[in-house]
Parts: C-alpha cells; structure tokens; sequence
C-alpha cells in the first residue's frame, strides 16, 4: 500500500529484470540494424556519441543555454564532426555514422549519392581502420562521459551517455581498449537468474 492509502501491485525483481531485457534488446537492434542495413554487413559494437557535452551545459541553470550555444558555434569553426553521431565497430574499421540528415558541424553536408544514404536518416562520413583506433582516455563529467579516441595518433573528444547505464557505448570502447564497466547481467528472461 502507498502512502495515499492506494494498493498497487509493485513489480517484482524478477519483472523489473525482464522489462530491463527487453529493453536492451530492443535498443540494440534499433542501434545495430540500421547500421548494419548502411554498411551492407555486420557490425560487432555500436555506440551513440556527441562532439558536445550538451546535457552537461542544460544542467547549468540560467547561463546552460548561453554556454551551449557559443559550444555550438565553437565547434562549427574548429571541426567536421557531426554534432550526433553513431560509431560502428566491424572486423575492419570504425566508422563514424552521422544521425540525421541535417547539416554537419564544419559545414559538410550529407547529401550524397543515393548509394551512400539509407532512409533512416544515417550518413556514412568516415572510416579508420580498426588497428589504428583506440581509446585514449575515459573520465566521467558532470551528466556525460568523455572518450578521448586517438585516430593514428590524433584525438577526437567526443561525448556519451554516462557507461555505467550505457552498455551499447561502453562495449565499443572497451573493445577499443578503453576502461568501460560490463554491462549488468540481466540474467535469462524467466529464469529468477538475475543479480
């Protein structure tokens, strides 16, 4: 009973775990099959990133708007990331993955030709070969995760979702090399297996 004088059913451990099941699941196949659809093959991890650390500046009351903005508009000058990006990892590569069909940070469009877009929205902007990609730093930020990623020897500072409730993101860095905590077991659906 709450404290209102209400009786409500609470879910159990057990329910709460298969409802966190389906959720990974359902969040992994959006994440992996329209990448996968793009690149004609299998992908082994995919993680959603940003060039800015946007949640952390709308936290900061009153000014968080003003901080985000001129982020924005430094960001433009200095780099041709896109502001939402995927990452795939494949047997080759790690590709960068634009989100939508809007304009790139730096002024790179994505339009294309028809071959290189899928009806989803993801644009294929980069690849670098897997050996020659690795994670150089991991530090948690106020609302957000730094991965510092060294491409033949240059960084790219990009941000995500905290790792600890982010298992899709977390699993590509830590098969860059990266410090990523496992994802939590989940158990089997209906097998009382959880933590």
């Amino acid at each position: 009973m709450d404290p209102t004088g209400n009786d409500f059913d609470e879910q159990s451990e057990q329910e709460r775990l298969d409802v966190a099941r389906r959720y990974r699941e359902l969040r992994s196949r959006r994440l992996t099959e329209p990448v996968e659809a793009l690149l004609g093959h299998e992908v082994v991890a995919v993680g959603e990133f940003s060039s800015l650390p946007r949640a952390s500046y709308a936290a900061i009351p009153m000014f968080g708007a003003l901080i985000a903005a001129a982020a924005r508009l430094r960001a433009r000058v200095r780099s041709a990331l896109p502001e939402q990006m995927l990452l795939a990892l494949d047997s080759e590569a790690v590709r960068l993955i634009a989100t939508s069909r809007e304009r790139l940070i730096g002024g790179i469009p994505l339009s294309g030709p028809p071959s290189d877009r899928a009806d989803h929205g993801l644009n294929l902007v980069r690849s670098w070969p897997r050996d020659s990609t690795r994670i150089a730093s991991v530090t948690e930020k106020f609302l957000a995760t730094e991965v510092v990623f060294l491409v033949d020897q240059a960084e790219i500072r990009l941000y995500t979702a905290s790792l600890k409730s982010n298992p899709w993101s977390a699993e590509l860095v830590r098969r860059l090399g990266g410090d990523a905590p496992a994802p939590r077991d989940l158990g089997q659906p209906g097998d009382g297996s959880g933590p």
